[in-house]
């Protein structure tokens, strides 16, 4: 609560073993007081500034095997989703759910919200407010470059590897009870 008021910064609370957006709020100075102290969550520092398609916000929503902790043996899918807010993006109306929070089960409320046509990831169009992640990588390609998603979707692989690491001395031991 005192960095968030010292730093007169943005977070991102979202509650603890909670769904489809529920919960998932931005703290700001003026409303940190609303913080539960008695309730799990996790707290995240809010991007000012992020990466936006078409003005909107996206996540990208990846599936990863973990088929051995000892040693590590971790595989990412090819095919995964990219969920869109439904509204621009701004910093002018923190209370808009629809232009802070990607989550499909609040977005799909929204008047504009777009349904994907396509059920099959290769012909998927860059348009709608659920993207395939082969239309992803179809959009920067041609955006960015292939060099420069090339090195995204390596950074992306990095990232996984770095949080399977990071949460294996919770892991083995978890393993251990289930032998």
């Amino acid at each position: 609560e005192i960095k968030i008021k010292q730093e007169k910064s943005i977070w991102i609370i979202k509650p603890q073993a909670s769904s489809c957006g529920r919960g998932i709020r931005v703290i700001h100075p003026g409303n940190v007081h609303t913080i539960p102290k008695d309730k799990k969550a996790v707290i995240q520092k809010y991007l000012h500034q992020p990466y936006l398609i078409n003005q909107t916000k996206f996540d990208l929503r990846l599936y990863v095997v973990v088929t051995s902790v000892d040693p590590l043996r971790v595989y990412i899918l090819n095919q995964g989703l990219v969920r869109f807010s439904t509204s621009k993006y701004t910093l002018k109306n923190l209370k808009s759910r629809y232009a802070h929070l990607t989550n499909y089960s609040i977005n799909k409320k929204s008047s504009k919200f777009v349904e994907n046509q396509s059920g099959n990831p290769d012909e998927d169009g860059m348009e709608g407010s659920k993207w395939s992640l082969t239309a992803l990588w179809r959009y920067l390609t041609a955006e960015i470059g292939e060099e420069r998603v090339a090195k995204l979707q390596d950074d992306i692989k990095d990232v996984v590897v770095k949080t399977c690491i990071a949460a294996e001395s919770d892991i083995t031991p978890a393993l251990a009870r289930l032998n």
